[in-house]
């Protein structure tokens, strides 16, 4: 969520001020400094502005345009890996899912039995709703900001002193929470009814967590445990990896997961898959809730799709903001180069008219016209590719899948914003359109006077 911050408010504010003010004085104090003499005869010879405001002006532009390539370039990057990001695997299936989370007071809920019975209970009414297809329970749930990691011990590895031990995220879920989100086994098998607080205690990890503590071995039937005086619990299956929260990275840390009704902790999601649109389930799932118990409260109602969506959001701000700066530094370095291409055009008049005069073709002053432009345009590119290179460096860490100096973005974005010369060949054209008939009465009067 964005909020405004009164600090990027005032500097914001002071740079405006401040660059109001220089430009208002950088052109006050070039004609304080003008000698008006050197200035009329220049004038009076060519009717043009002088030299040194000509390069400023082309300067001007020239960084407009290199400034708009690297930002169309920055932004072409990021769009390039947010379209990468989207096409992530992420361990399971989130099309089809709501979620929503209850927490279970202690003094209501004094023992496990009574969580557990709660969780069946609005397990088996939620699996009796019209389109659903599988229900589980379990927390936390990937992506939704929740969660946490804790070391444990292996069985026949005892750690040095001062070695916290293998490490993962952990997790408790109910027998069908890997069916819910289509979360694949690569062998073992799932949680059963049959694992409740009197069985022997038996946890699943995933492919992560056997590759990095059980490289060359299978893990099945190995014992671990979370804590120094808790019971060894088995391994009895290995599953795929979800990720939990981000679509670039995540897949470092492994997970293991301890049955809900084995180990019944007083808060967890509901997961519920549905074939028709799962969002339309949210008042049935807090009518069920309810149904179960009254005083319970329902948060964090959400589909899965929804979650993994979001942890997107950052990356997607960044692009619609890249892409909005580039457009409008576009949009002012089209406007530039007009303008510069405009005023040498009007301030050229008489030389082009003795040119014609002279039996230049239209096609020639065009293209004088136009080379001009093009000129400038070509620079400000040279110099845009040069400076966004160096700018993609520093996007280096935040790209995905996306080399910083990809060959395919730098081309097409050189190659738009060469497309869009076009479009500035056409408005060259109107310009010189537009002072045509000033040109052709220039020549009829000289024809006039030579007579």
């Amino acid at each position: 969520m964005f909020r405004i911050d009164g600090a990027v408010l005032l500097f914001t504010a002071v740079a405006a001020i401040v660059a109001g003010i220089l430009f208002g004085i950088a052109p006050a104090w070039q004609l304080s400094r003008l000698d008006r003499f050197d200035a009329l005869k220049e004038g009076g010879r060519s009717g043009s502005a002088g030299l040194r405001r000509q390069r400023l002006r082309a300067g001007l532009v020239i960084g407009e345009v290199a400034l708009a390539l690297v930002l169309l370039v920055g932004a072409g990057l990021f769009l390039r890996s947010l379209a990468s990001l989207q096409d992530v695997n992420p361990g399971f299936q989130p099309n089809g899912i709501i979620t929503a989370s209850v927490a279970l007071p202690a003094a209501q809920f004094t023992d496990a039995a009574k969580r557990v019975i709660f969780y069946r209970t609005v397990l088996e009414r939620l699996a009796s709703l019209p389109g659903v297809t599988t229900v589980a329970a379990g927390v936390p749930v990937p992506f939704s900001g929740r969660g946490g990691s804790a070391s444990f011990g292996i069985e026949g590895r005892p750690s040095p002193p001062g070695d916290p031990g293998p490490h993962g995220d952990i997790g408790y879920v109910s027998p069908s929470y890997f069916a819910t989100l289509k979360i694949p086994f690569r062998s073992g098998r799932a949680f059963t009814e049959q694992d409740q607080q009197n069985a022997e205690p038996i946890v699943i990890i995933d492919e992560t967590l056997a590759r990095e503590y059980w490289p060359n071995e299978n893990a099945i039937g190995k014992h671990i445990r979370r804590g120094s005086r808790a019971p060894w619990s088995t391994i009895v299956g290995i599953v795929g990896h979800a990720k939990q929260s981000d679509l670039a990275g995540d897949v470092v840390k492994g997970k293991y997961y301890f049955p809900l009704f084995q180990q019944p902790i007083p808060f967890a999601t509901f997961v519920v898959r549905s074939q028709s649109d799962p969002a339309r389930l949210g008042t049935a799932i807090r009518d069920t809730v309810l149904a179960a118990d009254p005083t319970l409260a329902v948060s964090n109602v959400k589909t899965l799709s929804d979650l993994v969506g979001n942890s997107l959001a950052p990356k997607r701000f960044v692009v619609t903001l890249l892409g909005i700066f580039a457009g409008l530094a576009l949009l002012m370095a089209v406007l530039g180069l007009y303008g510069v291409i405009s005023y040498s055009v009007t301030q050229r008049t008489q030389e082009i008219g003795i040119r014609m005069a002279l039996g230049a073709q239209r096609r020639e002053v065009l293209n004088l016209v136009i080379v001009q432009g093009m000129q400038l345009a070509g620079i400000g590119l040279a110099i845009g590719l040069i400076a966004s290179m160096s700018f993609s460096r520093v996007l280096k860490n935040q790209l995905f899948q996306v080399s910083a100096f990809d060959p395919l973005t730098f081309t097409v974005t050189a190659g738009g914003a060469d497309r869009r010369s076009v479009a500035r060949q056409f408005i060259f054209r109107r310009c010189v359109q537009r002072e045509w008939i000033q040109w052709k009465r220039f020549v009829t009067n000289s024809d006039t006077r030579c007579s």
